[in-house]
């Protein structure tokens, strides 16, 4: 036989996150001013009443904590719950992490108004992006429950832009997926919904295929290099008024250090989201 040899590397740290729902499992679980039951805690749209037990709850941890904000969130509403959850602001920066979940057709309305109150408070939070929740709907015949990869990249794509026009930071996404290979999302809302019932296994909200997750964070990570790309390379035409020669202008532009983004026209453009309308 073989020997037994012991594994030269061993796995990292595993970081979990859930919503902090039932509240008699969280506190059971809950030593001092730490929940055990995950890294990360967030609470959604039902539970983060000002006043309501769960944000009480979290607001007495020290875990990392998260925020869903729908489109019925309200400036006031958000800075109160920050100044609730963080009374230090300098002394808790990016313990909280705002996670918008706005729509497609949402996002352009509610999305400035929350960054500029935030800004305004003197809170520093995280944000990120959930283009899953808010993207939602159901097939002509109410029988499944779906979502469109393409409207979800187009809200995630509207965020990032938004953050970067308001001078703030877009931190990351965070999607619904699985690393199986279901049939539980579209891919564009004119593919139809035929394919769906070949695998589709969830009981609850529908997911990204490990394939289809893999393809959107490409293709977003695509769309951000190349707004940053065109940002700073305007950013250089604006200031040629002050180069001595459009020479200098030339060797400046040579000399930024841009990433490679593959020439996907169709896939970077800002999405045009259109209503659901599958079969």
């Amino acid at each position: 036989k073989d020997p037994i040899t012991k594994p030269t590397s061993y796995p990292r740290t595993i970081l979990t996150s859930h919503e902090a729902l039932l509240l008699p499992y969280e506190t059971s679980v809950t030593r001092g001013r730490h929940c055990s039951s995950a890294t990360f805690l967030w609470v959604g749209e039902r539970t983060r009443q000002l006043d309501g037990a769960h944000i009480e709850f979290l607001r007495g941890l020290r875990n990392p904590i998260g925020i869903k904000l729908s489109s019925k969130t309200s400036p006031n509403e958000l800075v109160a719950l920050l100044n609730k959850l963080c009374p230090d602001k300098t002394g808790e920066t990016g313990r909280v992490t705002l996670i918008t979940r706005l729509g497609a057709l949402n996002v352009q309305a509610a999305l400035p108004p929350l960054i500029k109150a935030v800004q305004s408070s003197g809170h520093q939070p995280v944000w990120m992006s959930d283009p899953c929740h808010g993207n939602t709907f159901t097939t002509a015949d109410g029988k499944i429950k779906t979502r469109c990869a393409m409207t979800m990249l187009g809200e995630a794509q509207q965020t990032y832009a938004i953050h970067r026009r308001s001078g703030s930071r877009l931190g990351g996404l965070h999607i619904e997926q699985t690393g199986e290979s279901v049939t539980e999302c579209v891919e564009h809302i004119a593919s139809g919904a035929g394919h769906l019932s070949l695998n589709y296994r969830t009981l609850c909200d529908p997911r990204l295929s490990r394939e289809q997750a893999i393809l959107f964070v490409a293709r977003f990570a695509n769309y951000a290099q190349r707004l940053d790309l065109e940002t700073e390379t305007h950013k250089i035409f604006e200031q040629r008024v002050q180069l001595r020669s459009e020479k200098e202008l030339v060797d400046d532009l040579a000399m930024m250090d841009m990433p490679f983004v593959e020439d996907h026209p169709q896939e970077l453009t800002a999405f045009a989201y259109q209503p659901p309308l599958i079969a």
